[in-house]
């Protein structure tokens, strides 16, 4: 194996520069001159080597390191590979990966290893490489004198698009705002860097940035610059920005507060008032907050509450900055009253199951419960308008009837409904029966008949099978 040796000495160098024993390669690779790096992986680093890239074929380096080691460059920025040189002991291949790839190619000349040559061997264009690496095929001892690739680098010819147009805010609170400009749509683009005051605070992959800490009353410029694959940074687009001082004053208070009371409701509005950075309304009720966040409607409906009761209800207005203005003056209202017992619920049915029946009816208004009855004795109340009743006896006459009750009284019975639950009646499957409990009962049912079906298709099969096979032979 050959082995460059270096001279430290003016004299020597000059001796060596111009020694007649070189035999020069193409000098117009990528790689001349560029070191090559031992590792396991590509990105690995052990040691490095340039007796392969010196553009010199009488000197050489190991290709097999260790077993399973390789030889490999980083091009930055990418570059478009349309040739190759390679000098050495054969059955030797080269992979390459693609930039923003993590799997390696290989490229072995098309013939299982590339060719020795002294001169560039042309091949199919490899686009946008970003590694490349020289491997034994074999996992053998190889010796390299030169290896090189031809082509050029890869550029940004999409360099118009960079340009950061739309830039503007969106003001979050008192100390945030949030960045916001139109996309870039390139395959070059790598990221955007956004400044504050020329500071970087933050790189991101879209086209929108939060940013907060921002101090009431300070002014600030913020610039978000595009970079492209090859990390340059080109010109950036500009938004100024003055933090406002904090308003410290409350909005306006609401007026003409109206109640239109109902027997568990309430429906209350107001004016709005006319402060231009309003936000919403707290509403009170006996002087408790009912509403957690402001509503933004002036109007607003209580909701549970008694019959024939007294409540005051009063309003603040909110705005932007949580300014909450003095409560407006409170007014009073009371609920109303039920006057009557509700109605008797419409339309009983009733449809019996195995042991049981379903019962549905038509809604009472004002009914804040129904009773249930069963051969004229109370059953259960329930605040449904169905039921479902159980464990009644097969072949026996049931008699239903539903009445409706508020805090008034009990309505009339519904019209009387009677069902007689049969052993035929259909099976309510909601009570306890399981798809399972079905499935066994369909497979025991199958189970019972299949002899006498296997019986009944057989038979008349047979006889078709004979008398197609008969024709065969007549015919």
């Amino acid at each position: 194996m050959k082995r460059s040796i270096y001279v430290i000495g003016t004299l020597f160098f000059v001796l060596i520069a111009f020694n007649p024993m070189k035999v020069s390669a193409a000098p117009d690779g990528l790689m001349n001159g560029k070191p090559l790096t031992y590792g396991l992986n590509i990105g690995d680093t052990v040691k490095s080597t340039l007796l392969l890239t010196d553009n010199d074929i009488t000197t050489g380096d190991d290709i097999w390191y260790r077993s399973g080691y390789q030889l490999w460059h980083k091009f930055d920025p990418a570059v478009n590979i349309d040739g190759y040189l390679y000098k050495g002991t054969q059955n030797v291949v080269f992979t390459y990966q693609i930039k923003g790839e993590k799997v390696s190619r290989t490229y072995d000349g098309g013939s299982g290893y590339l060719k020795s040559t002294n001169t560039k061997e042309p091949i199919s264009v490899l686009k946008n490489v970003e590694y490349v690496s020289i491997i034994s095929a074999d996992g053998n001892y190889k010796t390299g004198y030169e290896f090189d690739v031809f082509g050029s680098e890869v550029t940004n010819t999409d360099s118009s698009l960079f340009v950061i147009n739309n830039l503007e805010k969106t003001v979050d609170s008192i100390s945030s705002i949030t960045l916001k400009w139109l996309p870039i749509n390139s395959v070059f683009l790598k990221q955007y860097k956004v400044y504050q005051d020329d500071v970087l605070i933050g790189t991101v992959n879209q086209n929108n940035i939060s940013v907060s800490g921002l101090v009431a009353g300070e002014s600030y410029t913020f610039k978000v610059v595009p970079v492209d694959s090859f990390n340059k940074e080109f010109t950036g687009g500009i938004l100024k920005y003055a933090v406002p001082l904090p308003d410290l004053t409350p909005p306006a208070i609401p007026k003409d507060i109206k109640v239109v009371p109902d027997r568990y409701t309430a429906n209350v509005s107001w004016a709005i008032p006319l402060d231009d950075d309003l936000l919403g309304y707290y509403i009170y009720l006996d002087d408790l907050r009912v509403n957690d966040q402001p509503i933004l409607t002036n109007y607003y409906t209580l909701s549970g509450l008694k019959i024939d009761s007294e409540y005051h209800v009063s309003v603040s207005s909110v705005d932007l900055s949580g300014n909450v203005s003095v409560q407006s003056k409170s007014l009073s209202f009371r609920t109303l009253t039920l006057q009557t017992v509700p109605s008797a619920p419409g339309n009983l049915r009733a449809n019996a199951f195995y042991k049981g029946a379903n019962l549905s009816w038509l809604p009472s208004s004002s009914a804040q419960e129904y009773i249930v009855y069963m051969n004229g004795n109370q059953l259960f109340k329930t605040v449904q308008t169905s039921a479902k009743v159980t464990s009644l006896e097969n072949g026996k006459d049931y008699t239903f009837a539903v009445s409706a009750v508020n805090e008034i009284g009990e309505s009339d019975l519904t019209d009387s409904v009677t069902v007689t639950p049969l052993d035929a009646s259909p099976v309510d499957v909601t009570l306890g029966y399981s798809l399972k409990d079905i499935s066994d009962g369909t497979a025991n049912m199958f189970s019972a008949q299949w002899l006498l079906l296997a019986f009944a298709i057989a038979i008349p099969l047979s006889f078709y099978i004979s008398n197609r096979v008969k024709g065969l032979f007549i015919s």
